[in-house]
């Protein structure tokens, strides 16, 4: 009966103008701070969830890579015995901040960005040292290190040292899973505010990440994005190591520098048949960057560009090629996107719905309506 009385109800609506959306050229914000963006977004209901990221998913501190059996770990910061905890959202990412007592009496603090920006989370820690640990059997296999003299693998027991190897010739690290119990790969790539002054595999358990100060800021992502590889291609590299993997790592360990945590967006009609979008983007930006910023394309919107859409983005594109959930993640120069998509013919209107008489229940039916067009959730 309730599913009649729906049907019933959404026959019967109709549209009616509303001006104010289509004034042209004048810039409107978007609701995006109270309902789903481009990107997805972050609401009450979404405060613990799993999904949403475009290349990982979490819970809590622990972070996965989907597959379709047992979801790959992919490891978890090392959390002190005790702690205090505080959290925050926008529509565009998680904020985790850790506070602790360190070694020396003084406060400590790790705070994670987990951005739907972003193909990778930022942990940001005031300690020298940054563990990062996983469970038993599904461990980091192989390690890789760019020194002067090429990457370099290391493996269980072994330990980079700065003094006696020399510095990382980039700021990166790449760990690969291939003998672990998983069937298949999903490197993980670490990039690093500030190089390390060491690094060891401690035991299958974690690696330890030493820096001669504050390790500061550190991304992890899956250099691959959603795509996995074959164990046997990453256990070749310990022999030879990919020279276009090379080329990845060290591609992305600029791309991230600064690292996207927010994006207001706007919109503007230049006629009854165009809109345009623009979102601004704001960083959390490593020390002493030498790239210039990249505003992420949605997904959505660069695949529907890319098929044949009428989408026209407003500035040149920097293609990667990197597989999220929801498509390839691209970018343009800088902290703006620019797009312009067809206006939809009914995007002046809004529905009303008829009223019913004589029938059980419609008055919630109706004040539930009522109450999603005030605040309207969805896009």
């Amino acid at each position: 009966m309730m599913r009649i009385l729906l049907l019933t109800l959404l026959a019967n609506l109709f549209f009616f103008p509303y001006p104010a959306v289509c004034e042209q050229n004048q810039w409107h914000r978007s609701l995006v701070d109270r309902m789903a963006g481009r990107f997805g977004a972050f609401g009450e209901l979404y405060r613990y969830r799993k999904l949403g990221y475009l290349s990982l998913i979490t819970d809590g501190p622990d972070v996965y890579s989907i597959t379709m059996g047992d979801n790959l770990h992919l490891g978890r910061p090392v959390l002190p015995a005790s702690y205090t905890y505080e959290e925050k959202y926008t529509w565009a990412c998680a904020e985790r901040s850790y506070g602790f007592a360190s070694a020396d009496g003084e406060k400590g603090l790790l705070k994670i960005y987990e951005s739907l920006l972003a193909p990778g989370f930022l942990y940001w820690t005031s300690e020298p040292v940054f563990r990062w640990s996983w469970l038993e059997q599904q461990t980091g296999q192989h390690f890789f290190l760019p020194l002067a003299s090429g990457v370099e693998h290391r493996g269980e027991g072994e330990r980079y040292i700065a003094a006696r190897d020399g510095e990382l010739a980039e700021p990166w690290l790449l760990v690969s899973f291939a003998g672990s119990r998983y069937e298949f790969d999903c490197p993980v790539l670490f990039l690093f505010e500030r190089k390390p002054a060491e690094i060891e595999v401690v035991t299958h358990e974690f690696v330890d990440i030493r820096f001669s100060g504050p390790a500061g800021k550190i991304i992890l992502m899956p250099l691959f994005g959603v795509r996995k590889i074959g164990n046997e291609k990453a256990a070749a590299w310990t022999e030879t190591f990919p020279g276009e993997v090379a080329r990845a790592c060290s591609l992305w360990s600029k791309r991230l520098e600064h690292y996207p945590v927010a994006c207001s967006e706007e919109y503007l009609f230049h006629s009854s048949e165009e809109l345009e979008v623009k979102n601004s983007y704001e960083f959390v930006s490593f020390e002493n960057a030498e790239s210039d910023p990249l505003a992420p394309i949605p997904p959505f919107v660069r695949l529907a560009h890319k098929e044949g859409y009428p989408v026209t983005i407003q500035a040149e594109l920097v293609e990667t090629a990197y597989p999220t959930h929801y498509g390839v993640l691209d970018y343009v120069q800088g902290s703006e996107l620019s797009y312009r998509i067809p206006a939809c013919d009914y995007v002046d209107k809004t529905i009303a719905p008829v009223r019913v008489k004589g029938v059980d229940g419609i008055s919630r039916i109706e004040e539930a309506l009522e109450a999603y067009l005030r605040k309207p959730v969805w896009t």
